[in-house]
């Protein structure tokens, strides 16, 4: 007998235009995407600050110059993390949902 896997893990990718206003990841609408964790890829042409968990004060961004990557873990969803640009411009994104395995034997 042979186990059959099913794989519950999710992944979306969408690209997003950041302001110089404070922006949420949004990937599909205000409420975000359920997401473990969120890889971005700076596309903006200057700086990007991105801030989590609604840290918005000025010392708590993670700062990433123009095509540079970061991956924020331990969220959610992907609205619980939010962006400004030095100038407007776009971001690239992959939400990651993972999930334990579902195994069925039979």
């Amino acid at each position: 007998m042979g186990a059959n896997f099913t794989n519950k893990n999710q992944c979306r990718l969408w690209n997003q235009t950041i302001s110089t206003a404070l922006t949420r990841l949004s990937g599909a609408d205000e409420h975000g995407v359920v997401a473990s964790e969120v890889f971005i890829v700076n596309n903006t042409g200057g700086a990007l600050s991105i801030y989590a968990h609604g840290n918005i004060a000025a010392g708590d961004a993670l700062i990433i110059d123009d095509t540079q990557s970061v991956t924020i873990y331990g969220i959610t969803d992907t609205a619980g993390v939010s962006a400004t640009a030095a100038s407007a411009g776009s971001i690239s994104c992959q939400g990651k949902q993972y999930s334990e395995a579902v195994l069925a034997f039979g």
